[in-house]
């Protein structure tokens, strides 16, 4: 257990590195161990590991890890490539951990994670880690809920993890992110979208360009300053709320090309949505439910754009078809 809760009892069972033999280094292969004090709900933890243990001229010693496992609370279960770990006075401090995804993203390699501080990070103590990704699944900083909804590769060349291993859910992490290959679906607007566009493609738009924040906490997860566009026929921005709960929320401006959106001979074949801005039509939505069962209320605004153009004669009759069908 790295930083077990009994100190004392760790540096009497190490003997402050006064090995019984003398070897250059101690190499234990299939190791696990948890950093934090809680066993049930480690802030990390490793798993078939190999440790290998050197004594640093500077007192302590030093354990390099290599294989395994790793899991950080709240994230997908990692490939471990390698790490280092100080030992002194019977107590493990993290310094860095690199790991990879099991599975290769769409760009046809692992994801990429590497955790470093600048001061070793003790489990008995609160600790402050920077983070690294390249060509990371969004879907695993997401987890398995928020993941089926947003899709995407990911990079970010800092962010920050801070938790106090003594208290459970106290992990809060920050990563500002930017990538390709991003993914929506599942979402009922997107449907709409479809349906008033008569466009396969709004169903599940994909290849787009994404970036936001990811933020985290012990009230759940937040895509912050969320950015989507997928070959200039969908652009997204807002941001968008997962609680520990599972309710979902959010609030999201989407636009469509204004191309699709206005007549030819001027106006806008649906209300609800905005007046061209920089060549697009803008329509701002509500989220809403779950992530299994997620919710909008772009049929609502849709609506009420409908009746206030049904009232001035301004709906032709395919486009009152085709809302026809949305609203069934």
């Amino acid at each position: 257990v790295l930083g077990p809760p009994d100190p004392e009892a760790a540096r009497t069972a190490v003997g402050d590195t006064k090995f019984p033999f003398e070897f250059e280094q101690y190499r234990c292969a299939n190791v696990d161990a948890l950093f934090g004090t809680d066993l049930d709900e480690p802030a990390i933890q490793l798993t078939g590991a190999e440790l290998t243990l050197r004594a640093m001229e500077s007192g302590g010693s030093t354990v390099l890890v290599n294989g395994g496992r790793a899991k950080v609370a709240g994230w997908d279960e990692l490939k471990v490539d390698r790490g280092t770990v100080e030992l002194e006075e019977g107590t493990f401090a993290l310094v860095s951990l690199r790991a990879t995804t099991p599975l290769v993203t769409a760009l046809g390699k692992p994801g990429q994670l590497t955790l470093t501080t600048a001061r070793p990070a003790r489990g008995d103590k609160p600790i402050a880690l920077e983070v690294q990704i390249e060509d990371f699944p969004l879907q695993t900083l997401l987890g398995p809920e928020l993941g089926r909804l947003v899709g995407g590769v990911v990079s970010s060349p800092s962010g920050s993890v801070i938790a106090d291993p003594r208290f459970i859910d106290s992990l809060e992490a920050r990563i500002d992110f930017a990538g390709t290959m991003g993914t929506l679906v599942r979402f009922p607007f997107l449907e709409g979208l479809r349906t008033i566009l008569n466009d396969s493609f709004y169903a599940e738009p994909d290849l787009g360009k994404i970036k936001g924040v990811y933020r985290r906490n012990r009230d759940g997860i937040k895509i912050q300053n969320f950015e989507f566009e997928s070959r200039s026929q969908l652009l997204l921005r807002g941001t968008i709320t997962l609680s520990v709960e599972g309710d979902l929320e959010g609030t999201l401006q989407v636009g469509v090309p204004q191309g699709l959106m206005m007549k030819p001979l001027g106006g806008k074949r649906f209300e609800a949505f905005s007046d061209p801005d920089n060549g697009h039509c803008w329509i701002t939505i509500e989220l809403s439910g779950t992530a299994l069962r997620p919710h909008d209320n772009f049929t609502t605004i849709l609506a009420r754009g409908a009746n206030k153009a049904s009232e001035g004669g301004g709906v032709n009759d395919l486009l009152e078809d085709r809302f026809d069908e949305l609203t069934k």
